[in-house]
């Protein structure tokens, strides 16, 4: 599936783009643990707990004294660009934080349990999406007014009626409160956690997702892709680089 397909249904433009749902770029990953001196740049995505982050892959990341800005809330999702300074054992790093921050984290909610109005039709974009640590991850675009400090609201939404035990149906949604839209182009990033839509699914289902963006044309249509997820905790364990270009969009 190739990103420039295009596939034509009625009035409707569905572009196939293909998503990254598994692909591996997750510097937490035992390669760049080997070499023998701090290795700078290492990123990853993970859940705090006690003074420790567990990441996506599983291991489990010490903040060193050194560390910036390194105190964590239980229980929080972030994201962590750090240096590995040494192993404790197999899969526990003792690591200077050089950089980090809280990451949005949400349930998927049910489309027969939620006031659609509510959802809003905003244009998103979908610019990078991956499955991690029990999560459906997006990396997203979002038009928005700067000076207007509006807090847009995303949800993924479970279609409960037509999803099956190895075909999950999500639609991306974005409500940006009459925010003034093509104003700037922001970024944000959103985990959207698994675990009650894959309930009682098959071992291996696939997910497709749909969202509402632009054509090279300007106009709106209907955009979808998806991948397979797997329900069994050792799976699912990749992570994603992320950049800060700085223009930020605070979501909820």
């Amino acid at each position: 599936m190739g990103r420039k397909s295009i596939l034509m249904s009625g009035m409707v433009l569905l572009v196939a783009v293909s998503l990254p749902f598994v692909l591996s770029s997750c510097s937490d990953d035992e390669k760049y643990v080997r070499v023998p001196a701090p290795y700078t740049g290492s990123v990853s995505m993970g859940v705090a707990g006690e003074g420790t982050i567990t990441t996506d892959k599983g291991n489990v990341l010490i903040p060193d004294e050194s560390s910036v800005g390194h105190d964590l809330t239980d229980g929080e999702r972030v994201f962590v660009n750090c240096s590995i300074l040494d192993r404790e054992d197999i899969n526990t790093y003792r690591v200077r934080i050089n950089k980090y921050y809280q990451l949005l984290a949400k349930d998927i909610v049910r489309a027969s349990d939620t006031d659609d109005e509510e959802l809003g039709d905003e244009p998103v974009q979908v610019k990078d999406a991956w499955f991690g640590g029990g999560y459906l991850n997006m990396r997203l675009g979002l038009e928005y007014n700067p000076s207007s400090n509006t807090s847009h609201l995303v949800n993924v939404v479970y279609d409960d009626v037509k999803s099956t035990a190895d075909t999950i149906f999500l639609t991306l949604r974005h409500n940006a409160f009459a925010d003034t839209v093509r104003t700037r182009m922001g970024t944000a990033t959103a985990s959207f956690n698994m675990e009650e839509v894959t309930e009682g699914k098959n071992e291996k289902v696939y997910v497709k997702l749909k969202w509402q963006w632009y054509t090279h044309r300007g106009t709106v249509a209907t955009w979808e892709d998806g991948g397979y997820y797997r329900t069994s905790s050792e799976n699912n364990e990749e992570t994603e680089n992320s950049d800060d270009d700085g223009n930020n969009v605070s979501i909820q």
